[in-house]
This record gives C-alpha cells, structure tokens and sequence, in this order.
C-alpha cells in the first residue's frame, strides 16, 4: 500500500514474523510522505535513509529503542 495508516509522526516500521524462538520472516516499512535523502547531504526537513535503515535492521536483530539524549542508532528518533 502507498497509504501510510499509521502515526503521521512515525519514520518507518519492522514487521517480524516468528516461528517459535525463531524470526522466519521480516519487513520494514517506511512512511513515504517523510522526505528520505540519499545522500551525505541531509536537508533539515529531510531523513537520513542509511540512518532509518541501520535502526529498522536493529529491530530485526531484536534490539529495541534506547531512551537517551546521546546519538545511538537505537534511539527513539
């Protein structure tokens, strides 16, 4: 779907499917009404895809979000 039908706010999402212990399958999705740069120039209004997608595989991975001031690639944005 072109839609994005979750938070307005929200980036991007990973979608896990599991078997037991085991992820079987995974998808990220990313909000594209957010402007993505591909580029090592990112406009203020814009998103650092390598960024969004180092953080999406994260989750893949099983890591969740940290709460903190510092950048980490897991925080929340």
């Amino acid at each position: 779907t072109q839609n994005w039908d979750r938070e307005s706010s929200e980036q991007a999402e990973t979608l896990l499917i599991w078997r037991g212990t085991h992820i079987y399958d995974a998808d990220i999705r990313l909000n594209g009404e957010k402007p993505l740069s591909t580029s090592n120039l990112v406009e203020v209004n814009q998103l650092d895809i390598v960024a969004l997608l180092v953080h999406e595989l994260g989750h893949v991975l099983g890591l969740a979000h940290i709460e903190s001031n510092e950048y980490t690639a897991m925080a929340v944005s």
